[in-house]
């Protein structure tokens, strides 16, 4: 879900998502579940997700909370605490629909990904899933959603752009571990440890385009 920073935009695309909230997952649904395979396919590998129990893990933009059924997949054999936060009411309301039949510590939060309403390191893990637009300040908000993650955490985000992905090279957090280009190459996928390891000559970087 989208969650510019101009305010007009913002209520713009909240209006928006209030009235689309019903049918949201039958329109976004599967291409949603598609970049969450990406993603899981990376985060499950060992030392990718911090080794700890009781993760919190924020999710900016949330939409409906898909991602929830995935995640509990991933961390099956741990513990959670789920924070979703978005600008649609409606949307929220079937996130929390979603997230109540999950045996999950959950809340979900009005707000925008522009400023967002925590304090600084509280969370291991940080997705924020087709938020972030080419001519949207990336680089502000990815830091804004950044500033969140603990040292040892890891971050998951998009960034859509309809003309291709060239435009967002430098775009986002640098030295991402893991790059992939998506929906056709209009979609950018990178994930990054908040605190990157000293020496570290074996990140790994993968193209898969579709």
């Amino acid at each position: 879900m989208k969650t510019p920073s101009n305010r007009v935009d913002a209520d713009d695309v909240m209006t928006w998502y209030d009235t689309i909230a019903s049918s949201y997952d039958e329109l976004y649904g599967d291409e949603q579940l598609r970049k969450y395979d990406h993603i899981f396919a990376v985060l499950q590998a060992p030392g990718n997700i911090p080794c700890k129990e009781d993760l919190v893990v924020i999710d900016v933009g949330c939409g409906t909370s898909l991602i929830t059924e995935e995640l509990s997949r991933l961390l099956t054999m741990r513990t959670y605490y789920y924070v979703g936060i978005d600008l649609s009411l409606n949307i929220l309301e079937i996130a929390k629909k979603r997230v109540n039949k999950l045996d999950v510590i959950t809340d979900l939060i009005a707000g925008d990904a522009a400023s967002l309403p925590f304090r600084d390191e509280v969370a291991d893990v940080i997705f924020s899933i087709s938020v972030f637009r080419c001519e949207d300040p990336v680089n502000n908000l990815v830091q804004e959603a950044k500033r969140l993650c603990r040292g040892s955490g890891v971050m998951a985000f998009t960034v859509v752009c309809g003309e291709g992905v060239e435009r967002t090279a430098c775009y986002g957090s640098s030295n991402p571990f893991y790059e992939s280009v998506i929906r056709s190459g209009r979609e950018l996928i990178r994930i990054v440890k908040c605190q990157q390891p000293k020496n570290n000559t074996s990140s790994r970087e993968g193209r898969d385009k579709r």
